[in-house]
C-alpha cells in the first residue's frame, strides 16, 4: 500500500508550472485514500503552495516520506534514492542521449521509472492525429533491462 506521494517542483526551466496532480486530485489521495503527500513549495507552479497545503498536503523540501515521486520533466542525477518509484516525462524511450546518464542512475540505484510518455501510447498523442491505434515498431530501449 502507498503511504506517500511527493510531488516534485519543476526547476529544469523557468517557465514550467505544470504540475502532476492538481489540489483538487490530492484532496482526493488525503481525504478518500489516507494517503499522505508531500509537496515541494514552487513560487512558480500553475496553483501556489497554500492551495496543496489547504487541501492536506505536507510542503517538503525533500519530500523524505515519499517513495513515488511525480514530476513533469527531468530530475537531477542526485535527486534519486535507491528504490524509489519516479514518474515523470523522463524522454527515455526513443534513447535520446542526454536523457542516458539520468537512466543508467535510475539503474544504479534500483530505482523504478514510470515514463509518462507511454501511458498514453496512442498515435493521436504522438502525431496529434485522431487514430486510436497503438503505436507500432521496435522500441529503441527494449534491450534495456533492470538488473
Amino acid at each position: 500500500m502507498v503511504k506517500a506521494i511527493g510531488i516534485r517542483r519543476e526547476d529544469k526551466n523557468e517557465w514550467e508550472t505544470r504540475v502532476p496532480l492538481t489540489p483538487d486530485q490530492v484532496k482526493t489521495l488525503v481525504e478518500r485514500e489516507g494517503i499522505t503527500v508531500e509537496v515541494q513549495p514552487s513560487p512558480i507552479r500553475t496553483f501556489p503552495d497554500k492551495a496543496y497545503s489547504t487541501v492536506g498536503a505536507t510542503l517538503s523540501e525533500d519530500l523524505e516520506a515519499s517513495r513515488i515521486v511525480l514530476g513533469i520533466k527531468h530530475m537531477p542525477l542526485s535527486f534519486f534514492r535507491p528504490g524509489g518509484v519516479y514518474v515523470f516525462f523522463s524522454h527515455t524511450m526513443k534513447g535520446q542521449p542526454y536523457s542516458m546518464p539520468m537512466l543508467k542512475k535510475i539503474m544504479e540505484e534500483g530505482c523504478t521509472l514510470i515514463d509518462r510518455h507511454p501511458l498514453g501510447v496512442w498515435e493521436e498523442a504522438r502525431s496529434g492525429g485522431d487514430s486510436d491505434e497503438p503505436v507500432q515498431g521496435d522500441h529503441p530501449m527494449s534491450e534495456i533491462r533492470k538488473p
